[in-house]
């Protein structure tokens, strides 16, 4: 809270200054005149408070500075020690999902050719019925065939309580020129720094430069 008698002078000025601002209009010349000063005096009182926060807030600055600089370094390690411990893990991680995919092709593949195998049997069954002209036996040889299914392939990583992953899709741009107009930004800082460079003598197609008067304060 504001205490000094400096500051406290300042607060109360700062409100008159706002109520007076709040209803106050230009009518005359001398109005004008008297809106001049008064731009002066707003700017003077702003320098003060300024000032004043500032001789306020510096050794707290100051301080927090020399904290942040003190432990910075401490957390720059911790930080890079978890990157690297957690890339080393997805890259077990990943090998092991590999591996695992191979051996549920292999998987896959022993289980597509017992198929293959238990079916010609089975065919062959169903044949020697039909030759018997026994279509019964035959349907029933034919619909006793069991599926045969590769048994799932756990992922060889174990589960540690605190320990997840997530996938997280990202982008990377091959051809800018290929990219659809929704999914383009207006470059705004660089519109802005041709408006005023140019003063809007560069003509850019889709827009349209303008400029506003403002009026800029007394630095007195």
């Amino acid at each position: 809270m504001i205490s000094d008698e400096n500051s406290i002078a300042l607060e109360k000025q700062s409100q008159e200054v706002f109520t007076l601002a709040s209803v106050y209009t230009v009518g005359t010349a001398e109005q004008y005149q008297f809106a001049a000063e008064e731009l002066k005096n707003i700017k003077a009182g702003m320098r003060a408070a300024e000032k004043m926060r500032k001789e306020a807030t510096g050794p707290l600055d100051a301080a927090k500075k020399t904290i942040m600089d003190w432990f910075r370094p401490i957390e720059d390690r911790y930080a890079q020690a978890e990157t690297k411990i957690k890339a080393a893990m997805l890259t077990y991680q990943k090998e092991q999902e590999r591996q695992r995919l191979i051996s549920e092709a292999q998987a896959k593949e022993a289980a597509r050719k017992e198929q293959e195998r238990i079916d010609a049997i089975a065919l062959s069954q169903a044949e020697k019925a039909l030759e018997n002209h026994d279509t019964e036996a035959a349907n029933a040889i034919i619909s006793a065939v069991p599926t045969v299914r590769a048994a799932p392939i756990p992922l060889a990583v174990p589960k540690i309580a605190g320990i997840s992953t997530r996938e997280i899709w990202k982008y990377r741009v091959i051809d800018a020129k290929l990219i659809p107009d929704e999914y383009k930004i207006v470059n705004e800082k660089m519109l802005g720094e041709v408006a005023r460079s140019t003063k809007g003598a560069l003509a850019v197609s889709g827009v349209e430069f303008y400029s506003e008067t403002t009026m800029a304060g007394s630095r007195q």
